[in-house]
């Protein structure tokens, strides 16, 4: 029970980890485009961090055009322990699908080589359904724990990418 637990909880993390990566982008699109969030528009709580603010590392994701902010993301690496003290990892890969299957995916990663995870029972799959509707072309977040190539999660955003399809013009 405790190691379904664990796994739903690293899910949800790593799913937040993932778009939030993607969401920064997004957001820093936003406040270039509409002056910032609303907290901003009352002149902010105050000095660097606050308001419309972004750290001078990330600043330049502003400039970065939507269609390119997803081939940016290169990935992620959590480090954690379980109830016993002992090592958890999950490493969270984005790529583009070159082949899919029901017990396969072969993704492009963002940072070059191409990796083949297996498709379980246990993969849960986020956002766009389930794996028959994984096809080539389309951009994913693959999530895998403790080094496996067993795809935990994997997050489908389609050929489009993650964020709002509102923003996307």
């Amino acid at each position: 029970m405790l190691k379904i637990m664990l796994t739903a909880v690293l899910t949800a993390v790593l799913t937040a980890t993932a778009i939030g990566g993607a969401g920064i982008a997004f957001a820093s699109s936003a406040v270039g485009k509409f002056g910032g969030p609303p907290w901003a528009m009352a002149g902010g709580l105050g000095g660097p961090g606050f308001g419309t603010h972004l750290p001078p590392e990330l600043q330049g994701l502003e400039d970065i055009p939507r269609e390119q902010r997803f081939q940016h993301f290169k990935g992620a690496e959590i480090r954690l322990t379980d109830e016993r003290n002992q090592p958890v990892s999950a490493t969270i890969t984005p790529g583009v699908i070159n082949q899919a299957s029901s017990s396969s995916v072969t993704i492009t990663t963002n940072d070059g080589p191409s990796k083949t995870y297996s498709i379980t029972a246990q993969t849960r799959m986020h956002y766009r359904g389930n794996v028959n509707q994984l096809q080539a072309g389309h951009k994913v977040v693959v999530v895998t724990l403790n080094g496996s190539t067993e795809a935990r999660a994997i997050l489908d955003a389609g050929t489009e990418g993650f964020g709002p399809r509102w923003h996307r013009g």
